[in-house]
């Protein structure tokens, strides 16, 4: 539709979107049952409808006491019926006449009035009639417009509009009287005011206390994980299971209790590794309190905070060295050689998890989906994780040993590759002294344990890009995995 009305024939094209505030919890019962009333919907829908959304409390806690509200209004969101109730409410702005030459484009609580006129005064003036056709229509049925999005403002670096109306009068002042302050700063200053009162409390502004100073920043581009972590709008458990989009608020990687902004940004184990290098190339430990002084210091610090969390552990992988060499094929692998007890021929393969591209020297699992749906890929995913398993006990292992691998490491990265050989060689020394002195491993769990059986990470699945080779080659190691017979335990536990 919108592409239909901005086709060109030389006019121009105008576009105003408007923000419902609150939208779904405002929408007035009455309204909605007026809605109903009017399409003609059965008497006995309608009485239903009455009885659905009548006797409805709010139960909430003040000062440890529990207290009531009456709900009036606002349609339930998470529920099968609430969008239904919401579209035919809604209906009655789309079905509101706007002047010739403006059409709407909604979704949801979201309107765009898009406007096409031979020059810019009447575009403005259809737009300027149109939005007031709106602002009394929402009116009459009890809704109103957001005209403040404090946040996404303060992000994009741009004023709420009427400060911006009035910097622009002032200037026009400026003309006359030249011995007023400078209308930026008088502007600035009741925008500091504004963002101080009314957010003090919230998480943008604990990140962006001072406006000045971040919309003065000279480098550095906002971009899209970079805004959700400012926001605490995004993929964050907590932020979804708010609108209903996830059962629960815990984080998917590590269980804690409250996934949002904070927990992914400055304490998830998840994203660690990547942290550790974001502190080391910022040379600091970055907390809510330091982060946008951090960025605002250099373009460089900029560029390593914003690019924090953007790519996993694959990407990164497909832009080292010896991911290109992989996949362009200067790689020296050992020649492919037969399975152990096999003569099923196969290339080496270096193993990774679902987020990795699948490639003849690449290994990653099968979907859950088709895990779920045959057996003999069930049982390959189990021995691709126990393989996985071994590398990361083996950093386990080093690392209880030497703690200097729990944190960043501000060394050259030469010497870091030093620093490794000599920690492998001190540990296997250490392990083996321990064995001859104590006839077992040191790691050796002791009788009473409990094998533990869960200590990997939960991965989500991402797409990627294939190779058919790589098929060729999981399949061979699929049946080879059904060669050795089914993994011990219940076929159910993976």
């Amino acid at each position: 539709m919108l592409r239909t009305t901005v086709k060109s024939d030389k006019s121009k094209v105008g576009i105003l979107t408007l923000d419902i505030q609150n939208a779904f919890n405002s929408a007035p019962w009455d309204a909605i049952l007026k809605a109903i009333y009017e399409k003609d919907v059965p008497n006995y829908l309608q009485r239903i409808i009455r009885s659905y959304l009548e006797n409805r409390l709010l139960i909430y806690e003040s000062g440890g006491i529990e207290e009531e509200m009456v709900v009036t209004c606002g349609v339930p969101q998470g529920s099968v019926l609430g969008p239904t109730l919401w579209n035919i409410l809604y209906d009655g702005l789309l079905c509101n006449r706007l002047p010739p030459g403006v059409e709407y484009l909604a979704f949801a609580d979201d309107v765009a009035l898009v406007a096409k006129a031979r020059d810019s005064i009447r575009l403005e003036q259809l737009l300027s009639s149109s939005a007031q056709k709106v602002h009394e229509w929402l009116a009459r049925t009890g809704l109103s417009l957001s005209l403040h999005k404090d946040a996404v403002g303060v992000i994009a670096g741009i004023a709420p509009i009427d400060l911006m109306a009035k910097d622009r009068k002032r200037v026009y002042q400026e003309r006359k009287d030249h011995h007023l302050p400078p209308a930026d700063e008088d502007t600035m200053a009741e925008w500091q005011g504004r963002w101080h009162d009314k957010n003090k409390d919230k998480w943008t502004y604990r990140l962006i206390p001072d406006i000045k100073r971040w919309i003065n920043c000279r480098h550095g581009e906002v971009n899209f994980h970079l805004t959700q972590a400012l926001s605490g709008h995004g993929c964050f458990a907590e932020y979804l299971n708010r609108f209903g989009k996830l059962d629960s608020p815990d984080c998917w990687y590590c269980g804690f209790h409250n996934d949002d902004a904070f927990h992914t940004v400055f304490a998830c184990d998840a994203w660690y590794g990547q942290r550790n290098v974001a502190e080391t190339l910022t040379d600091t430990t970055l907390t809510p309190e330091n982060l946008i002084e951090t960025m605002l210091k250099s373009k460089e610090k900029w560029d390593t905070i914003r690019s924090y969390g953007k790519e996993g552990d694959s990407g990164i992988f497909l832009k080292s060295e010896l991911g290109k060499q992989i996949l362009g094929g200067t790689f020296k692998f050992p020649e492919d050689s037969a399975l152990p007890g096999s003569n099923i021929i196969v290339p080496h393969v270096i193993v990774g998890n679902e987020a990795f591209r699948l490639h003849k020297h690449i290994m990653k699992p099968f979907s859950r989906k088709a895990s779920r749906e045959d057996d003999s890929k069930k049982n390959f995913n189990y021995r691709l994780s126990r393989a996985r398993q071994v590398t990361e006990n083996a950093f386990g292992l080093l690392s209880q040993i030497f703690r200097v691998f729990y944190q960043p490491i501000n060394i050259n990265i030469t010497t870091c590759d030093d620093l490794i050989w000599v920690a492998c060689g001190l540990h296997n020394m250490l392990r083996d002294a321990y064995m001859e002195n104590n006839k077992r491993p040191f790691y050796e769990l002791d009788s009473e344990q409990t094998e533990p059986t869960n200590n990997m990470l939960s991965m989500t699945r991402v797409g990627g890009f294939y190779n058919i080779e790589g098929f060729e080659v999981r399949d061979r190691f699929k049946h080879f995995s059904i060669m050795k017979g089914p993994y011990p335990g219940n076929n159910e536990i993976l």
